[in-house]
């Protein structure tokens, strides 16, 4: 079961109408092993609390029951830190369509004016100016950071592929010498 973001559920269900998906609260409730989310929402939405911090509102406000929103608090009705165990894996999945449709004679120039504002670091310009207006994380500075070493697969696991290229190489050689001392074309004869 993939546990996804409100936005996504309609876009994943049209891609995988075979999928089956359910929305992010059901992930606290072990009813998901993967959760799939907006980068955006990622990182300003879950890692500042903010998700955790709407879950509690729904319960407060009678909307959700306190088991279904998995709304933690501690007995002076502080809310704990909930979401951190969320680490990113991986790049993007999908892609979602934030745009409105342009006329021919605009298509070509418009996507010009992107690549420039790309190039001469315009389009990160402005998002570092904002950055800093978006609330802190409150999992800490590591929640980001995943060791390369956990991600990367062990030694092991290029054994067989190892094993199978050596033992190719080592007939190559052999069917070479092979060749070179009956004088003539062995790889011929049995094809």
């Amino acid at each position: 079961m993939i546990c996804l973001a409100s936005p996504l559920k309609q876009k994943f269900e049209s891609l995988y109408p075979n999928g089956k998906f359910k929305i992010v609260r059901n992930f606290h409730l072990g009813k998901c092993q993967v959760y799939v989310d907006t980068e955006f929402r990622y990182h300003y939405w879950v890692q500042t609390g903010v998700m955790h911090q709407s879950d509690c509102d729904d319960v407060d406000a009678g909307k959700a029951a306190a088991e279904e929103a998995q709304c933690k608090r501690n007995l002076d009705g502080e809310m704990l830190v909930r979401d951190c165990i969320f680490t990113k894996r991986g790049g993007l999945i999908t892609t979602q369509d934030i745009s409105m449709p342009v006329t021919e004679e605009l298509l070509h120039g418009l996507g010009w004016a992107g690549v420039r504002s790309i190039d001469n670091g315009k389009i990160n310009e402005i998002w570092n100016k904002w950055t800093d207006k978006l609330p802190p994380s409150i999992c800490g500075a590591d929640a980001e950071e995943v060791d390369e070493d956990e991600l990367s697969l062990p030694w092991g696991s290029m054994l067989g592929t190892t094993i199978v290229s050596v033992a190719f190489m080592v007939l190559g050689v052999l069917l070479a010498a092979l060749e070179r001392v009956a004088g003539e074309n062995v790889q011929g004869r049995a094809g």
